[in-house]
Formats: structure tokens, C-alpha cells, sequence
């Protein structure tokens, strides 16, 4: 395994928290940001190529380029 998936709670939480302080929350489901874990102490276990070709992929995921095939 290269690197976890993790919630983006607190841009999702702020986001939240300003719409219902703004009166522009909406009912249902709040679907927020996710991102993939920093390396931290494995930075240097993980080759550089390697690390730039998720950071390649994240990028085309997030522009669409790259389909998921997931539902958000």
C-alpha cells in the first residue's frame, strides 16, 4: 500500500458551518472532499517516481480527466 484515503472533515465541517451561518445549507446529504495520507516518516521508502505518479493521477481524478466510475 502506498498511502490511505482520509476525509477531508475539517474543509468539510468549515464548509458546513458557514453555509448554516450564511442560511444557504441544504437538506440531505453533504458529500465533502477526501485526499490521500502524506507519507510522513515512509517518504523516503516510497520511490519519487512513484510518489509523483499518484500525485498524477490525484490531479487528473480531481480535474475529471480520470473517472472513478464512483458515484459521489
Amino acid at each position: 500500500m502506498v498511502t490511505s484515503a482520509e476525509k477531508k472533515l475539517v474543509k468539510g465541517v468549515t464548509d458546513l458551518v458557514i453555509a448554516a451561518k450564511d442560511g444557504t445549507i441544504a437538506a440531505g446529504n453533504f458529500v465533502g472532499e477526501v485526499g490521500l495520507s502524506d507519507y510522513h516518516d515512509l517518504s523516503s521508502s516510497v520511490p519519487q517516481e512513484v510518489q509523483d505518479k499518484v500525485t498524477a493521477i490525484t490531479a487528473k481524478i480531481v480535474s475529471g480527466e480520470l473517472a472513478t466510475g464512483v458515484k459521489p
